[in-house]
């Protein structure tokens, strides 16, 4: 049976024939000294030695059984090894690796949260990665780690870590370049997937060729209009061009005053998913959920608020009041949050205006 080589975690190199792995010793001129894995704990005493990757001479046999699994658990080590040098995710890393392995292989590899962990040393190793950080005043993001791959400025803008408000920006010039030609520019904020210490992973995406691409990522501590006031600002300062002709957001009342102040001229529109999601919510935290599932009445007058967004802005006020008219058990809250949220309180005209809803909508 022809010989395989190898690696271990650390690097050093190993000999794979018949089931048995050997890791280098030393070497002597052209010779390579190799000893059996097993020997510190099972006091194996076989050895190879070998010439131009050929085994030139034995000593000792093994006190032990073979593994015919041996060559296919150290192929996948390795190529988890490999695949850690890449960006791919630690998950499609691991998944990748064990593909292709057979059951038996399979059995004898460590359970897969190690193998990530496994994965997250070797990037750790491989970058020289500092230790995760415990306040936001210990994050330094310099060198390297503000570059892409590509060796192209990708931290933009950090606020500081003495600053209580913290945010950073990142983008690349060619992004910020395609954000500041982008006449229709889109905006979300994620809590799904930011880092730790920070509150929330805001985008700023732009069209390009009638395609919705990401052009800007912010890392926020926070958020308040203050907060956005000041992540727009910053953009600006970036690209001082940057007007866009339209603005879709969700339903975020401190970003939407803080777009109408950076950007006047701008059209503002608000995303209908994220009012239909913004009022779910609120049935949810009002522990209604279950009613809403199971009382079709309750159910179709929550739906009738967003509802409102299709009507011609003269009838939304009287629509609204209608809807409150109905007394449905329990739409209280619900009817509130949308009245408070929504729509202005009574002024000393007793007249009300119609804040977000009235024809914002991006429907």
């Amino acid at each position: 049976m022809s010989i395989l080589f190898s690696k271990t975690e650390k690097g050093k190199p190993v000999l794979i024939e018949n089931g048995f792995d050997y890791i280098e010793e030393r070497t002597h001129e052209n010779k390579v000294y190799w000893r059996c894995t097993q020997c510190n704990k099972q006091k194996c005493k076989a050895r190879l030695h070998t010439t131009n990757n050929t085994i030139c001479h034995r000593v000792g046999d093994h006190n032990h059984a073979p593994n015919p699994s041996i060559s296919g658990i150290r192929q996948c080590r390795s190529e988890i090894r490999n695949l850690s040098k890449t960006t791919i995710t630690t998950h499609s890393i691991v998944a990748t690796s064990i593909a292709t392995a057979s059951t038996a292989v399979l059995s004898q590899l460590p359970p897969i949260n190690n193998l990530k962990r496994a994965v997250c040393r070797q990037r750790a190793a491989n970058l020289n990665f500092p230790a995760n950080p415990r306040s936001m005043s210990e994050i330094q993001i310099t060198g390297s780690f503000t570059l892409t791959k590509k060796k192209e400025q990708f931290l933009q803008y950090d606020s500081g870590n003495q600053d209580s408000n913290r945010f950073l920006i990142f983008a690349t010039n060619q992004q910020l370049d395609l954000l500041q030609s982008s006449t229709d520019v889109y905006m979300d904020g994620t809590f799904k997937v930011v880092p730790e210490l920070f509150y929330q992973l805001y985008s700023i995406h732009g069209s390009v060729q009638g395609s919705i691409i990401p052009m800007a990522y912010i890392l926020m501590s926070r958020k308040s209009e203050e907060n956005y006031k000041r992540i727009y600002d910053t953009i600006i300062s970036l690209r001082p061009l940057l007007n866009p002709s339209s603005v879709l957001i969700d339903f975020e009342k401190g970003a939407m005053n803080a777009i109408r102040s950076c950007w006047p001229h701008s059209n503002v529109n608000d995303c209908f998913f994220h009012l239909t999601q913004n009022i779910y919510r609120q049935v949810q935290q009002a522990g209604f959920t279950t009613k809403y599932g199971n009382d079709e009445e309750y159910a179709h007058a929550v739906r009738m608020l967003p509802a409102l967004a299709f009507l011609e802005t003269n009838d939304i006020l009287s629509t609204f009041e209608d809807i409150g008219d109905l007394q449905i058990p329990d739409l209280d809250p619900l009817y509130n949050y949308f009245k408070d949220y929504y729509i202005d309180n009574p002024t000393n005209d007793n007249t009300q205006k119609i804040k977000a809803i009235a024809h914002t909508f991006m429907l």
